[in-house]
């Protein structure tokens, strides 16, 4: 059971994985921008991705519109705020290639994140997966007749099968099998 939720872990992984490397690949040539709107809280919740960068924002707006979702998509889209969360996040913190800004006064918030750092993380599982198949101990040929492919642990003088007496391999060296 355990093994099979692993197997199942690491194949969802690794559709995650090639899934965000398209979405990275996707991010130099066109842009996703994703807005909702909530009118109860005031709130804006952004998502867009650009330039190898995953950019999340929010932020309090008091007299917000209805609330809604916007949603773009392509090489030409007019994104005001993506622009905004640019010139924000050129000023903000940056530590390891991840960008945030915090702004108390006006109630924004983004961070930018490199799509790779997703990229790298879901392939942790699957290359493991692939690591431990391939790293599989292999059997030991010096233990086995060089003619017949006999297992001569047992009888490290002389092949049972086929007679042969073993190349180089002491019984000492069979015993240690």
């Amino acid at each position: 059971m355990k093994r099979r939720l692993f197997n199942l872990l690491a194949a969802l992984s690794l559709l995650l994985c090639m899934a965000t490397a398209a979405l990275w690949i996707r991010s130099f040539v066109a842009t996703d921008y994703l807005l909702c709107w909530t009118t109860w809280r005031g709130e804006c919740y952004s998502y867009a991705h650009a330039q190898g960068l995953c950019w999340f924002g929010w932020e309090y707006r008091p007299g917000a519109p209805e609330t809604r979702i916007d949603y773009e998509s392509g090489s030409d889209v007019e994104r005001p705020a993506v622009e905004l969360e640019l010139r924000v996040v050129r000023g903000a913190r940056e530590f390891g290639g991840v960008f945030w800004s915090i702004d108390f006064n006006d109630g924004n918030t983004c961070f930018a994140v490199p799509i790779l750092y997703f990229v790298t993380s879901f392939a942790i599982l699957p290359a493991y997966k692939a690591l431990s198949y391939f790293a599989r101990k292999q059997p030991d040929i010096t233990a086995c007749c060089h003619q017949c492919g006999y297992d001569l642990r047992a009888t490290p003088e002389r092949c049972p099968e086929c007679g042969t007496r073993p190349l180089g391999n002491t019984p000492e060296q069979l015993a240690e099998f």
